[in-house]
């Protein structure tokens, strides 16, 4: 019979639910499925059990897991956490259920499931360094605001990013799938989560019609390569890119 797990999409929620998986469902990982409340909706299942999202419970698992793995590894949940969409929660607690009897496993690289961690941590830096270059700020009287979709929640890391190259301005970052805002008012930086619908729609200011003269103006229609655009810029990053954009209204 399937098993349906709810958690709230939280670091300390991720945790919690690996800790119940391996405690709860050691062996019947393939009977479960996982619902992150973060990116998904909770559906009307007449049968789900919603994991307690516990600071102190997650911590306790993480001292535990400290004493069982490397501590790379146990670093490296938090990224696997931010990994959001790939649903890496069983594939954690299966490699973690596997590495009393294996100890070498997590250097076994042709291992299907340590392989697809591997790439996941991979891709995420790779939006993580993308996102640094191409988020677009734009003006809202005296804030500035960036929205974005980005494939992973990438936002606790960038926001670490542009607070510490921007202190002395005021902004927002807000990653529309997820809900979640970062807030930098007077050098002082906050996460508040906000409706998932909400959607500011900016109209163009001078510097965003700038940048766009700019990118046009610059461009060399010999070398323009529409190939190479689509790999370094997957279409879903281009709907908040300025260079995108139609400025003229």
């Amino acid at each position: 019979m399937r098993k349906i797990l709810c958690y709230d999409g939280s670091y300390e929620g991720f945790i919690c639910l690996i800790d119940v998986l391996i405690s709860n469902y050691k062996n019947t990982l393939d009977a479960v499925e996982i619902i992150n409340l973060l990116i998904e909706k909770e559906q009307n299942y007449i049968f789900y059990d919603k994991i307690e999202t516990s600071k102190v419970k997650s911590e306790v698992f993480i001292s535990k897991l400290k004493n069982l793995l490397p501590g790379k590894f146990v670093n490296d949940l938090y990224l696997y956490h931010l990994c959001d969409t790939l649903k890496l929660e069983k594939i954690v607690a299966s490699v973690i259920i596997k590495y009393p009897l294996n100890k070498n496993i997590l250097n076994q690289i042709t291992n299907k499931e340590v392989c697809v961690l591997w790439k996941a941590k991979r891709s995420l830096f790779r939006e993580i360094h993308r996102y640094k270059g191409i988020l677009r700020f734009s003006k809202l009287d005296e804030i500035y605001y960036a929205q974005f979709k980005p494939k992973f929640n990438v936002l606790p890391i960038l926001s670490k990013h542009f607070f510490s190259r921007y202190n002395n301005m005021n902004f927002i970052i807000y990653d529309l799938l997820r809900g979640i805002a970062f807030f930098n008012i007077n050098n002082k930086g906050k996460f508040l989560y906000l409706d998932r619908n909400l959607d500011l729609k900016i109209k163009s200011d001078f510097i965003d019609k700038l940048w766009k003269i700019y990118f046009e103006k610059s461009a060399v229609d010999e070398r323009i390569s529409m190939e190479r655009q689509k790999i370094k810029l997957p279409l879903y990053v281009r709907e908040f890119l300025t260079e995108f954009k139609d400025c003229n209204d």
